[in-house]
């Protein structure tokens, strides 16, 4: 190991330099089980989906929606029952995620609209896949900014790891 100094004065003084932060393992698109760790496949414990993995954590999302209520509100008390008590909505950039990259592995459904978090403005919205669209690399991915308090709309949660 090298020995780095520094000037202080007439005299040189020895340094530790600053660690790097270790980089995460790219947990994307591998399984989250009920333990916290992850795997390549799908076992019976497995309880969310990895859809976005970086250095600084993950985002998982859950395997299945869950009952979301009517109003922003009703869903925000019904996520948090999942994933002890930290699920959260996701935003619109991670519900598009989930739907462009992991449909088949997550479950999600075709033409239906999944509730999301605006970017801009932190309210509910719907992240959805236009009709008569494939998903293929030219798939119409649309965001809905509104949403009426009687519009049916999946709820699928999301918990964010460090």
């Amino acid at each position: 190991m090298e020995k780095y100094y520094k000037r202080e004065g007439r005299r040189f003084v020895q340094v530790e330099l600053p660690q790097m932060p270790t980089v995460t393992t790219n947990n994307a698109g591998k399984y989250y089980q009920s333990d916290g760790t992850f795997v390549n496949e799908r076992t019976k414990d497995s309880i969310g989906l990895c859809i976005i993995s970086l250095s600084t954590g993950h985002v998982v999302m859950a395997l299945k929606d869950c009952n979301g209520g009517y109003t922003h509100n009703e869903a925000v008390k019904e996520v948090k029952k999942h994933f002890n008590g930290k699920g959260e909505i996701p935003d619109v950039n991670e519900m598009l995620q989930a739907l462009i990259s992991y449909k088949k592995e997550l479950g999600l459904e075709h033409c239906v609209d999944y509730r999301a978090i605006h970017f801009d403005s932190d309210t509910t919205c719907a992240a959805s896949v236009g009709a008569g669209y494939k998903l293929t690399g030219s798939a119409g991915y649309f965001v809905a900014t509104n949403i009426s308090s009687s519009w049916p709309i999946r709820l699928r949660p999301i918990v964010r790891i460090k």
